[in-house]
């Protein structure tokens, strides 16, 4: 998934192992707990992908794909910095 796409129909997450957990686990300051529930998710990666594909002005906080918002913004970063250094 790009940057550019975001998955607006969210099918991905029905099979999400999150659902029906409640979302304040995925806010809370310990994120273990969160990426315990994460690291068992077939979509993980869908979940990732999203929350990357959301971008800085649409913030994704809390935990998404088992990386907490800081892991996130630190990713996001680094894919932009390899397309800046391959698109020059």
């Amino acid at each position: 998934m790009s940057f550019s796409q975001i998955d607006d129909d969210g099918v991905w997450r029905e099979d999400a192992a999150c659902r029906g957990v409640d979302p304040n686990l995925f806010w809370a300051n310990d994120t273990a707990p969160a990426k315990a529930v994460c690291s068992e998710c077939l979509v993980r990666k869908q979940c990732l992908d999203y929350a990357l594909a959301l971008g800085p002005s649409r913030r994704a906080g809390g935990v998404w794909g088992g990386k907490d918002e800081r892991e996130i913004r630190r990713m996001r970063r680094r894919t932009l910095e390899e397309r800046r250094s391959n698109a020059g």
